[in-house]
C-alpha cells in the first residue's frame, strides 16, 4: 500500500504491543521506521535494464525470511535518531517493535493486488489477495488519526481503535469482493462461458467499484461491477481483448525471435510480473505489451503500464512505459461510475 498507510498501521501495531507507557513513543518511532524501510527497494534501479526496478519492488525486502535484516535496519535507524536527540534507549528495546512493523508492512501489501514475494527465496510466486486498492483514503484517514493519538499521547486504546478499524474495513472489503465475484459469476453463466481464469479487484482508491476480468479461450473480457454499498448491484459489460501467448509458447508475435534474446527474456519477466494477463495496448498494437490487470476504468483494457516490443532489435532491453494519469479530467469518469452513473 502507500507509504502513509504503511506508516500509520505500523505505528498502531507497535504501540498496541507496548505495555509500558514510557516506551510507547520510542516504539512508535521504531514502528514508523519498520513500516517504511521495506519500500526502500524503490531505489534499486539499473540504467541499462528498465525492468530491474519492476522486478525487485516487493521482492526480498518484503519476504518473511529477510524480515530479521529489515528489523535490524529499522531498529538501528530509530536508535540513531533517538541518540541524535540524546535519548539513550537501548537498541534491543527497539528490535521487537521494528520486527512487528516490518511484518505489518508485508501483510499490508498482501491485501492488495500488485503481488509480493513474501516467500522468497523459497518461492518466486507473487501472492496478492485483491482485497483493497493500493491507495484507499477511507481506510487510511481514520487510521492516521488513531496513530497520531497513539504516538503523541501514548494511548494504547487509540492504537487498538486503529487496528479495529482496519479489521472492520477489511471485512467490508471481503464482503464487497464476494458480492463482485457473485455478480461476475452470474454474467459468465448468462453468457455460457467457462473461463480458464478469473480476476476480481477493486478499482483505484475505493471498494465501491470493482473490476472483473476473465479469460475464455483466446479472449479476455472486462466487466465493471458496482456491488452496492450503498444501492443495488450494478454491472456493465466492458471491452474484449485478444489473449497474447507468452514467449515460452508458440505462435505470434514470437516467430523468428531467438529464444535466448534479451527481448524474449525481458518479456518473460514482464509476463511473470503481470500474472500472464498480457495483451497489446489498444492504442499501440504490435508495439506495446500491456499489463491488463489494471486500467483507468474497470471495463476498459487500456493498461496503465507496459513494455515496448520491437522485434527489429531483440538484443536491446525493453523500455518500461506508463500511461496512468491522475488529473481531474481523467478521474471524472471513474467518479461517475463510483456514484452509480453510467451503468
Amino acid at each position: 500500500m502507500d507509504p502513509v498507510t504503511h506508516s500509520v498501521f505500523a505505528v498502531c501495531c507497535t504501540v498496541a504491543i507496548t505495555r509500558i507507557p514510557e516506551r510507547r513513543r520510542t516504539a512508535a518511532l521504531a514502528g514508523l521506521s519498520g513500516g517504511l524501510w521495506p519500500d526502500a527497494d524503490i531505489f534499486l534501479k539499473s540504467a541499462e535494464d528498465p525492468l530491474f526496478a519492476l522486478e525487485y519492488h516487493r521482492h526480498f525486502t518484503h519476504s518473511f525470511a529477510f524480515s530479521p535484516v529489515m528489523m535490524l535496519i529499522a531498529a538501528s535507524t530509530a536508535w540513531l535518531l533517538l541518540w541524535a536527540f540524546r535519548n539513550r534507549t537501548p537498541l534491543r528495546q527497539l528490535l521487537w517493535p521494528a520486527l512487528i512493523a516490518v511484518w505489518s508492512h508485508i501483510f499490508c501489501d498482501l491485501w492488495t493486488s500488485y503481488g509480493t514475494r513474501v516467500f522468497w527465496p523459497f518461492s518466486q510466486d507473487r501472492p496478492g489477495f485483491d482485497w483493497i486498492s493500493v491507495i484507499d483514503p477511507l481506510m487510511t484517514l481514520p487510521l492516521l488519526g488513531c496513530a497520531a493519538a497513539a504516538s503523541f499521547w501514548s494511548k494504547r486504546r487509540a492504537a487498538f481503535a486503529g487496528l479495529a478499524w482496519v479489521g472492520i474495513y477489511l471485512g467490508l472489503c471481503l464482503v464487497q469482493k464476494h458480492r463482485a465475484e457473485t455478480a461476475l459469476d452470474a454474467i459468465i453463466a448468462a453468457r455460457g462461458h467457462h473461463p480458464e481464469r478469473i480476476n476480481v479487484k477493486p478499482s483505484f482508491g475505493n471498494i465501491v467499484l470493482w473490476r472483473g476480468i476473465y479469460q475464455e479461450e483466446g479472449t479476455y473480457y472486462a466487466v465493471a461491477i458496482r456491488p452496492g454499498w450503498p444501492g443495488d448491484v450494478k454491472v456493465k459489460a466492458g471491452e474484449m481483448a485478444a489473449v497474447l501467448p507468452g514467449p515460452a509458447g508458440d505462435g505470434s508475435p514470437w516467430e523468428g525471435i531467438p529464444g535466448d534474446s534479451t527481448l524474449v527474456l525481458d518479456a518473460a519477466r514482464f509476463y511473470h510480473f503481470s500474472g500472464n494477463w498480457v495483451g497489446w495496448h489498444p492504442d499501440f498494437p504490435g508495439t506495446v505489451l500491456g499489463d491488463l490487470r489494471y486500467a483507468r476504468l474497470p471495463g476498459e483494457f487500456s493498461p496503465m503500464w507496459g513494455i515496448g516490443f520491437d522485434r527489429t532489435d531483440p538484443d536491446r532491453h525493453v523500455p518500461w512505459m506508463t500511461f496512468r494519469t491522475l488529473s481531474r479530467e481523467s478521474l471524472a469518469p471513474l467518479w461517475e461510475m463510483i456514484c452509480g452513473r453510467g451503468f
